[in-house]
C-alpha cells in the first residue's frame, strides 16, 4: 500500500565549506523519508529562483577563479598575455528556468540534464535525492525571500556576456566590469535597482 508523502516546514542548507554554500532556504522537507541521511526538500517558486541565481553565481565564481589562476600562472611563466582555453568548471550545477519548470544541468554530467516540473502543489524538488541538503531549525520569524524574475533574467544575460568575454578579445577591465555587474544584479532588491544594474541591456 502506497502512502502519500508528508511534509513539514524547515530551512535547508548545503554547506560547501571553503567552496560555495547554498542557503539557508525556506522549504518543506519529507518527514517520512531521507536520502543517504540528507533531507528531501521541495521549494516554492520564488525560492527556486533564488537557488537558480545562487547556482549561476557559483558558476561565475568558478570561472572567475579559473581566470585568476591562469593569469597568475602566465605571469609566473613570463607570458602574461597568454590566454589558454578555459574548461567548464568541475561539478557545478546550473539551474535554468524554462517556462514553469527548471532544467538542472551539472557540468560533471552535461549530457544528463534533469527536468524539474512543479508537483501537484506547485512546489519544486530541487536536488531531492541527489544533493546533500541539511535541515536547520526554523527561525523565530520568516524573512522575505522574494527574488524577481527580471533579476534572474538579468543575471543570466550578464553571465552569458561574461562567458562570451572569456573567449573573445575583451580586456581584463571589461571582464571585471561584467563580473561587478553580475554581483550588482544579484544584490538588487527592487525593480529600480535591477534596472540600474542592467541599464545597458534590454
Amino acid at each position: 500500500m502506497t502512502t502519500n508523502p508528508t511534509w513539514r516546514p524547515a530551512h535547508v542548507i548545503i554547506d560547501g565549506g571553503q567552496r560555495h554554500t547554498f542557503g539557508p532556504y525556506p522549504a518543506e522537507v519529507r518527514t517520512d523519508e531521507h536520502w543517504n541521511g540528507a533531507a528531501i526538500p521541495r521549494f516554492h517558486r520564488h525560492v527556486a529562483d533564488r537557488i537558480a541565481a545562487d547556482c549561476e553565481v557559483q558558476y561565475l565564481d568558478a570561472l572567475h577563479q579559473q581566470i585568476a589562476d591562469y593569469r597568475l600562472a602566465a605571469a609566473m611563466d613570463g607570458h602574461p598575455g597568454d590566454h589558454p582555453a578555459l574548461r567548464e568548471p568541475d561539478a557545478v550545477a546550473r539551474l535554468v528556468p524554462v517556462g514553469d519548470a527548471y532544467v538542472l544541468v551539472s557540468t560533471a554530467c552535461p549530457d544528463q540534464p534533469e527536468l524539474i516540473d512543479p508537483d501537484a502543489e506547485g512546489m519544486y524538488a530541487i536536488g531531492a535525492r541527489s544533493w546533500a541538503w541539511q535541515e536547520l531549525p526554523l527561525p523565530d520569524r520568516e524573512e522575505p525571500a522574494m527574488i524577481r524574475h527580471s533579476q534572474i533574467k538579468a543575471l543570466r544575460d550578464v553571465a552569458a556576456a561574461y562567458d562570451r568575454a572569456l573567449y573573445d578579445d575583451v580586456s581584463d577591465e571589461q571582464q571585471e566590469a561584467l563580473w561587478a555587474q553580475a554581483r550588482q544584479v544579484l544584490d538588487a532588491s527592487t525593480e529600480e535597482e535591477i534596472a540600474a544594474a542592467y541599464a545597458h541591456r534590454t
